[in-house]
């Protein structure tokens, strides 16, 4: 694509593509390198085009920090239980424990890296997520709404490493949450505390 005689960066023609949708960070192999930086308007209405689809995926990402945090505190119980159980089960415990520790490390990383807009992240999330979809029904609808967020292409271009640009020039853009996403979530989370304080109290 030839640079627009407009003026606009990075052979952007207005008649051709959507403002909002068009990435002016992204690279091409056919830019002048005297072509000055994408205009500040350009780049405001890119973010403001992505902005929900960036949060909803990142709150992918807090939902497996989340999981990761309960299954790391859960296995650190059960590894702690094991040196005080003794017997035959002692060993299990341990085992079990040790491995619940590790996966939920990797759980909180991957929700990092998600909240991150991580590409390797993304790529770790959509095999989990496949998956996910045999955990019918509601792994199901759940992993396909994840799988969804992370391949459309609204999902591509948010985890392109250009995006960390906009992002950069755009830091006063953010996402207002509802009201009600913060409910389910402070019950999400003390539904989990509960749970978590229910087995060791059982125990």
């Amino acid at each position: 694509m030839e640079p627009s005689s407009s003026g606009q960066p990075y052979g952007y023609r207005a008649e051709e593509h959507e403002a909002e949708s068009f990435n002016p960070f992204a690279p091409s192999t056919q830019v002048d390198e005297t072509l000055a930086e994408p205009a500040a308007d350009d780049v405001r209405a890119y973010r403001q085009y992505h902005i929900a689809h960036e949060a909803s995926v990142k709150s992918i990402g807090l939902l497996h920090w989340l999981s990761g945090a309960i299954m790391l505190l859960a296995g650190i119980g059960l590894t702690v239980g094991s040196v005080t159980a003794g017997g035959p089960d002692a060993m299990w415990m341990l085992i079990f424990g040790g491995a619940l520790a590790v996966f939920g490390g990797l759980w909180i990383w991957l929700g990092v890296a998600i909240r991150r807009l991580n590409p390797i992240a993304r790529i770790v999330t959509c095999i989990v997520s496949v998956i996910g979809l045999l955990s019918f029904p509601v792994g199901t609808l759940i992993n396909g709404y994840f799988l969804y967020l992370l391949l459309s292409q609204k999902g591509q271009a948010i985890f392109d490493p250009s995006y960390q640009r906009v992002i950069e020039a755009t830091p006063d853009i953010k996402y207002q949450t509802s009201k009600l996403v913060w409910v389910v979530l402070i019950i999400f989370v003390a539904f989990i505390g509960v749970a978590i304080a229910a087995v060791f109290i059982g125990s």
